[in-house]
């Protein structure tokens, strides 16, 4: 704190890297907390906290400013889910990080709210979440990272058995055997993903 810049990366012929990470830190009373005058050097500040009127950053490199987003996933009844294949994209649809849910059903993201190149910034934000697991409903949610630091969420997926109704995508995890009504189908526009495996009646 207290300094011209907090974090200054020139043109410095003999950096190794073009990537520069800073993580868990706190820029206060500085000039610049950020100041970037080589060329194609990104520098990423993860979970920082800074005053976002202090960055400099010149034409061809960029500063990108990232947080952390934690999933939490649980069945209907509440319980951690663990093993879904959580998928998180950014405002243009780019698939950004994909994680599988933990024991306790928690899984954490690092996502870009914004890059800045030669002084504009660029917004990522919303970023789309989806949530999938084999015999379970697909369950998606939208974050906005703006102005903040960082954010959780819970997504509940729906295990489905032989007559239950289907309201979200779902994908076969294994074959399935029904006396009577197998799936109902209760929502328009869903996908149901067989995945080779098969659905039985008893044919009457």
């Amino acid at each position: 704190n207290n300094l011209d810049e907090g974090i200054y990366v020139d043109n410095y012929d003999q950096l190794s890297t073009q990537d520069i990470y800073v993580i868990n830190t706190n820029f206060t009373l500085n000039f610049y907390d950020v100041r970037v005058s080589a060329r194609e050097r990104n520098v990423t500040i993860i979970n920082s906290s800074f005053n976002r009127t202090n960055i400099s950053v010149g034409s061809g490199s960029r500063e990108y400013v990232q947080w952390y987003v934690d999933i939490n996933v649980t069945d209907a009844d509440g319980s951690a889910l663990e093993g879904v294949n959580i998928n998180s994209y950014d405002s243009l649809s780019n698939l950004v990080e994909t994680n599988i849910s933990s024991p306790t059903g928690l899984s954490q993201f690092t996502l870009t709210e914004y890059y800045r190149d030669d002084n504009v910034n660029y917004y990522l934000v919303p970023h789309t979440f989806t949530a999938t697991k084999n015999n379970y409903t697909e369950n998606t949610t939208s974050i906005t990272l703006l102005n903040t630091s960082g954010a959780t969420s819970n997504l509940s997926l729906k295990e489905i058995g032989c007559g239950d109704s289907v309201y979200h995508n779902f994908y076969f995890g294994n074959n399935y055997s029904c006396d009577d009504a197998a799936l109902i189908i209760g929502s328009d526009n869903i996908v149901i993903t067989g995945n080779d495996y098969s659905l039985t009646g008893t044919g009457t």
